[in-house]
């Protein structure tokens, strides 16, 4: 695959180690409101089980994360899909995250350029510390001339997966994004559990 031979060449121009290969994804799964149904276990023949659901219809709040293979986590960065900022959104967020909006929810040129930026200051990128950030095939902003000129004076080298190839190939997909859904899942309907006066659905 042509992707092999490209990292292949540039983890030996560049003397790039697994300390400096970053992993980047962004997922969008995160609902204001229960979206997926709980499982319920119920005694066979019941014709009707009680389950808690919200009635509301929300909103998706997107989450852009970034890991390498050894140990470090770079805070991510939560996109609210809003028009205003407040400084409520950060509340509960991992330390060092950083927090954005857009009127669509998506990241875009100027989010992307933002988040680069973030990600510089952790991993302190330079002549003597080249990095590598595998992007999602998805990702437009790979394109976007500010970053890519931004990255190149900051030794930051961006390689995209091919496209409809990241459950393969992109790790956060099954082993972060998968587990913090369910987890993410647990904890609305725990929230939704201690509010009394709850509306039930059957």
């Amino acid at each position: 695959m042509k992707l092999f031979d490209i990292l292949e060449q540039l983890v030996d121009k560049y003397k790039i180690t697994s300390n400096t290969i970053f992993n980047v994804d962004e997922s969008g799964y995160y609902s204001t409101v229960q979206k997926r149904k709980q499982k319920i276990i119920a005694q066979r023949g019941k014709r009707q089980v009680e389950g808690i659901t919200s009635g509301e219809r929300g909103l998706l709040t997107r989450v852009v994360c970034c890991v390498n293979t050894p140990d470090l986590y770079i805070p991510p960065m939560i996109i609210f899909k809003r028009k205003r900022r407040a400084p409520e959104l950060g509340i509960g967020a991992p330390t060092g995250s950083i927090y954005e909006i857009s009127a669509s929810g998506y990241i875009n040129s100027e989010l992307f350029i933002m988040w680069l930026k973030h990600l510089r200051s952790i991993v302190k990128s330079g002549p003597k510390k080249p990095v590598l950030f595998l992007l999602d095939g998805h990702c437009r902003h790979g394109k976007n001339l500010e970053a890519l000129q931004f990255a190149k004076e900051n030794y930051i080298h961006l390689l995209q997966l091919p496209g409809h190839t990241t459950h393969r190939l992109q790790p956060l997909d099954v082993a972060f994004f998968k587990p913090l859904q369910n987890y993410y899942v647990q904890a609305q309907e725990s929230w939704m559990r201690s509010k009394p006066g709850t509306p039930i659905s059957v």
